[in-house]
C-alpha cells in the first residue's frame, strides 16, 4: 500500500506541473468546460471531477502527515544530537597521558581522536542552530581504536608472563612500598616529632624514677608519722569511739608506709586477716568510720564546715542518739557542719540534740518530684512525717487552693483529690491528738515519756465525740477499703474548707486550754502555803 500511494502521488505531481504549463493560472485539477483528466485523458463529468477532488485531499493530507511526521523525527534527533557531550583537547590529552608517552603511534592516534571530538563539536553546534553540516566525520576513527586497544592487550599479556618470576618486580614493589611509607611520614612530619620527644621525655623520666628508691622516703616518713601523728591521732580517735559508744571495741592505731607514701588508720585487734567491714556491724562500721574522720579533723586548725553524708545505719540503731550528740557538738565550733541523712530516726534525733545545745538550725528537704523527674531542694522544710500541725494546716491550705473547679473536671479526678485531702487531713487529725491533745507526752520518734507534759492534758467526753466524728468523716474518703456498692458522694471544696477549718479551730481551743491548765496544775508542784496563826486571836483582836 506505501509503494502503491507513493507511485500515486508522483504520477499526481506530474499531472499537476502539466497543469501549470497548459492551463496557467488555474488549480489543479482544472474542470472547467471542454477540460479533461490528465490523468486517464477523459472528458469530466459531475462524478469524476468530485473523485478526483477527493483524490487530491487524500494525497495532500498524506504528504501533510508525512512531513509533519518527519519534521518531528527531525526535532527529536537534534534534541538528542545536541545533548551530546565531547571532551575537550585538554581533556584527551589528560586522558590518554600515559599512552601517549609509550609510543609514537599512540601520540598519533590522540591526535586523530582530538580532531574528530573538535570536528563533532562543530558539527553538533550546527545542527543545534539548524543548519545541515556538508562535511562527514572519520568513519576509519572506530577501527584504529579497536587496533590501539587490541595492541595494548598483547602488551599486558607480555608484560603479565614476564611479572610471573621476576625479582625486578618484587624490587620495584618493594622500591614503591617504601616510598609510599616516606610520603605518609612526610605528611605526619610534625606529629611524628611531637611524639618522638614525648617518648623521649618519658624514657628519661622513667630512668630518674628507677634511680629514686622510696624505701628511705618511706623509712622517714613513717618516723615522722609515729612521732608527730600517731600518738594525737590515737588520743583523739579513743576520746571519740568512747563518746559514740564503741568503747567495747578492741581498736588499735596502725601505720604503714608504702612507696613513700604514708598512711594511718584504726584496725581491730584480731589475729585473722578479715577486713573490719567484715567482722564489724554497718553501725559499727559507720561509727567507727566517723570516729576516725572526727579525729583526723579535729587535729586541723580552724572552724572549716565539714559535710557527712547519711552517718547511721538503718539496721542498726544502738549509736543514734551519740552520734547526734557527737555531731551538734562539732557543728558549736564550726561555722557549719551539713549532714544529709534519710533516717527519720536519726532526723529527729538530731533535731532534739540541737534544740536542748541551742545550736541554730536550718532544715532542707531533698525530694524527687514525680510530675518531672528532678530532684528538688525545700528550703527550712521536712517531710510530711515530721511536719507538726500548724504545717500540715499550711500544707493542706495550699491544696485546697490548688485544686481546679469540680465543674470542669471529671468526676473520677474530683474522687481521686478528695481521697488525696482527706487522708492527710486524717493524719493531720491524728498528729493533732498526739501534739495538741495529749500534749507530746508520747511521740513519734521520741525515746521515752515527756512525764512533765501531762500538766497539760485534760481529755473529756466532748474532746472524744470531736475527735470521733472527725476521724469518722474523714476515714470515709481514707484509710478503708471501701465496699463495692458505696460510692461516696464527692464533697465540694467549700465543705472540705469547713472540715479544715474545723480542725484548726479546735487546735487553737486546745492551745489555750492546755496553757490554762499548765498554770492551773502547776500550783500542785509545791506544797500549799502553811496557816500559822492561832486559831479564835484575830475575833478577839477585832472585839
Amino acid at each position: 500500500m506505501h509503494h502503491s500511494v507513493s507511485g500515486w502521488r508522483s504520477l499526481f505531481r506530474s499531472a499537476e506541473s502539466f497543469s501549470e504549463q497548459i492551463y496557467p493560472g488555474e488549480p489543479f485539477p482544472s474542470t472547467g468546460q471542454d477540460r479533461v483528466c490528465l490523468l486517464c485523458q477523459q472528458q469530466f463529468d459531475s462524478g469524476s471531477v468530485e473523485r478526483l477532488q477527493r483524490f487530491r485531499d487524500f494525497l495532500v493530507d498524506r504528504t501533510q502527515a508525512k512531513a509533519s511526521e518527519a519534521e518531528a523525527k527531525l526535532k527529536a534527533k537534534r534534541l538528542e544530537f545536541g545533548a551530546l557531550i565531547t571532551p575537550t583537547q585538554t581533556e584527551i590529552i589528560q586522558s590518554l597521558a600515559e599512552l601517549i608517552a609509550t609510543s609514537p603511534q599512540m601520540e598519533e592516534l590522540s591526535k586523530l581522536i582530538s580532531t574528530f571530538c573538535l570536528q563533532a563539536e562543530r558539527m553538533r553546534l550546527s545542527v543545534s542552530e539548524g543548519d545541515c553540516p556538508n562535511s562527514a566525520l572519520d568513519a576509519g576513527l572506530p577501527d584504529k581504536i579497536q587496533e590501539a586497544i587490541a595492541g595494548l592487550d598483547l602488551r599486558r599479556a607480555a608484560l603479565e608472563r614476564e611479572s610471573l618470576d621476576s625479582d625486578a618486580l618484587i624490587e620495584l614493589s618493594n622500591e614503591h612500598s617504601e616510598i609510599l611509607d616516606r610520603k605518609v611520614c612526610a605528611e605526619a612530619l610534625p606529629g611524628l616529632k611531637e611524639r618522638l620527644r614525648i617518648l623521649r621525655k618519658i624514657r628519661d623520666l622513667r630512668k630518674c624514677k628507677s634511680q629514686c628508691a622510696t624505701t628511705a622516703i618511706s623509712r622517714k616518713s613513717s618516723a615522722l608519722r609515729d612521732a608527730h601523728l600517731t600518738e594525737d591521732f590515737a588520743s583523739h580517735l579513743k576520746k571519740e569511739i568512747e563518746f559514740l559508744g564503741l568503747g567495747y571495741l578492741p581498736i588499735k592505731v596502725e601505720g604503714r608506709s608504702a612507696k613513700g607514701a604514708s598512711y594511718i588508720g584504726a584496725a581491730l585487734s584480731k589475729t585473722g586477716r578479715d577486713s573490719n567491714s567484715r567482722i564489724l556491724s554497718e553501725g559499727e562500721f559507720r561509727g567507727l568510720a566517723l570516729a576516725c574522720f572526727l579525729a583526723e579533723v579535729t587535729t586541723i586548725p580552724g572552724r572549716d564546715g565539714i559535710v557527712i553524708d547519711d552517718p547511721v545505719s538503718s539496721l542498726d540503731h544502738l549509736h543514734v542518739e551519740q552520734i547526734a550528740l557527737r555531731l551538734v557538738k562539732e557543728a558549736e565550733k564550726r561555722q557549719q557542719v551539713i549532714v544529709f541523712t534519710h533516717d527519720l530516726g536519726f532526723y529527729y534525733a538530731l533535731w532534739v540534740a540541737a534544740s536542748e545545745a541551742q545550736v541554730p538550725v536550718l532544715r532542707n528537704w531533698i525530694y524527687r518530684d514525680g510530675s518531672k523527674g528532678f530532684g528538688k531542694v525545700a528550703f527550712d522544710d521536712g517531710p510530711w512525717q515530721v511536719k507538726k500541725v500548724k504545717e500540715r494546716y499550711k500544707f493542706l491550705e495550699v491544696m485546697l487552693q490548688d485544686m481546679p473547679d469540680q465543674a470542669t473536671s471529671f468526676p473520677p479526678e474530683n474522687l481521686e483529690r478528695t481521697e488525696a485531702f482527706y487522708s492527710k487531713l486524717r493524719e493531720t487529725w491524728e498528729r493533732l491528738v498526739e501534739e495538741c491533745l495529749l500534749n507530746d507526752v508520747v511521740g513519734r520518734f521520741q525515746p521515752g515519756v515527756s512525764t512533765q507534759s501531762l500538766k497539760g492534758v485534760n481529755v473529756s467526753d466532748e474532746d472524744y465525740k470531736r475527735v470521733f466524728f472527725a476521724m469518722k468523716r474523714a476515714s470515709e474518703f481514707s484509710g478503708h477499703d471501701r465496699a463495692a456498692g458505696r460510692i461516696p458522694q464527692v464533697r465540694t471544696i467549700d465543705e472540705m474548707r469547713n472540715d479544715l477549718g474545723e480542725l484548726w479551730s479546735y487546735e487553737r481551743e486546745l492551745r489555750a486550754r492546755r496553757e490554762a491548765l499548765e498554770r492551773q496544775r502547776r500550783a500542785l508542784e509545791v506544797p500549799p502555803k502553811a496557816d500559822v496563826s492561832v486559831p479564835g486571836a484575830r475575833e478577839r483582836s477585832m472585839a
